[in-house]
């Protein structure tokens, strides 16, 4: 399924990858849009999509001990996804 095509923005695409997957670093989401979306997206501009969302409380984030960062969706955004109100 290749989302060129419409209209879809990283947020979009990184949400979706994030929906199928929970506990992933970035690479690992640039990697899964590529694979499930056919959609090119760095590991820096996946990081600068979630940012926002973190201090939303919509995603949280922790670093392991080889210094790279994990990414989960929050029960809060689960609950508001319903709503549209994780914009």
């Amino acid at each position: 399924m290749s989302i060129k095509d419409t209209k879809a923005t990283n947020k979009d695409i990184v949400l979706k990858v994030m929906l199928n997957y929970d506990c992933q670093t970035s690479t690992s989401i640039s990697m899964d849009a590529k694979r499930l979306f056919q959609y090119e997206i760095t590991p820096a501009s996946v990081s600068g999509v979630l940012r926002p969302l973190i201090q939303k409380g919509f995603v949280g984030s922790s670093r392991d001990g080889f210094g790279k960062t994990h990414y989960w969706l929050t029960n809060d955004f689960r609950a508001n996804l319903e709503g549209g109100d994780c914009k």
